[in-house]
C-alpha cells in the first residue's frame, strides 16, 4: 500500500481502501464518515472544513481504508499507514490515547460514532480502564508493562 497526500489549499489523505474497493474485493463494508467540526485541533486552528472517513469489515472490524480532505490531513499519515500495515481495528482507534490536540484524534473519533460498536462493548470499557491505569503509572513516575497499560499489547 502506497499513501497518497495531496496539498492544494486544503490537503487530503488516501490511504488503503475506498468502500467500493472493499466491496469489490469482497467484504461486507462497514464505514463511518464525520466532518472536521467535531475534531478539537481542527477548531483551535479555526478550520473546520472538511471530513474524515473510515472504512472497515463489518465482520472483523479491520480498518481497511482511511481518507481525510482538511487541513494538516498529511499530520495524520503516519497512524493511518501503520495502522493498515499492522491490521488495526475499528477497537484499536477507540483504545489509543491520542496527544490533545491532534489532527490525528480525527481517527479515533471516527471509529468511536460507529452505530454498531455498543456503548458496553470491551473496546469502549477497557479505554476507560487503560486511561486511568495510563495516569496512575504516570503519577508513580513509573511506567507499567505496555500490556497492563494499553491492554492489548498492540504498541
Amino acid at each position: 500500500m502506497i499513501p497518497a497526500v495531496s496539498s492544494p489549499i486544503h490537503k487530503s489523505l488516501l490511504f488503503g481502501m475506498t468502500e467500493e474497493e472493499a466491496i469489490v474485493a469482497g467484504h461486507q463494508c462497514w464505514y463511518n464518515t464525520i466532518f472536521m467540526s467535531h475534531v478539537p485541533r481542527a477548531g483551535a486552528i479555526r478550520d473546520t472544513k472538511g471530513i474524515t472517513k473510515m472504512v472497515a469489515d463489518a465482520n472483523t472490524h479491520e480498518v481497511l481504508g482511511v481518507s481525510m480532505v482538511a487541513v494538516d490531513a498529511g499530520e495524520v499519515n503516519l497512524e493511518a499507514t501503520a495502522a493498515l500495515q499492522f491490521r488495526a481495528t475499528i477497537y484499536h482507534f477507540i483504545d489509543l490515547l491520542h496527544l490533545y490536540p491532534t489532527m490525528a484524534e480525527a481517527l479515533k473519533i471516527v471509529a468511536s460514532r460507529s452505530s454498531k460498536i455498543p456503548p458496553n462493548s470491551p473496546a469502549v470499557r477497557n479505554s476507560f480502564v487503560n486511561f486511568e491505569k495510563a495516569f496512575k503509572s504516570l503519577e508513580n513516575d513509573r511506567y507499567e508493562d505496555d500490556n497492563s497499560v494499553f491492554g492489548h499489547g498492540i504498541f
